[in-house]
């Protein structure tokens, strides 16, 4: 049982994406979340 884990761990944890591959997807969700981006101002006027 033990044995059937560890091979099952193992296998699982070698096909993950490598750190820069995880870094890579990083700054592309960032990039695309400060592109779309947009503030609005907004002004208020005296009566």
């Amino acid at each position: 049982m033990n044995t059937k884990f560890f091979v099952l761990l193992l296998i699982f944890v070698s096909c993950g994406p490598t750190e820069s591959e995880i870094q890579e997807q990083i700054e592309q969700a960032v990039e695309q979340a400060t592109s779309t981006t947009t503030t609005t101002k907004y002004v208020v006027q005296n009566p």
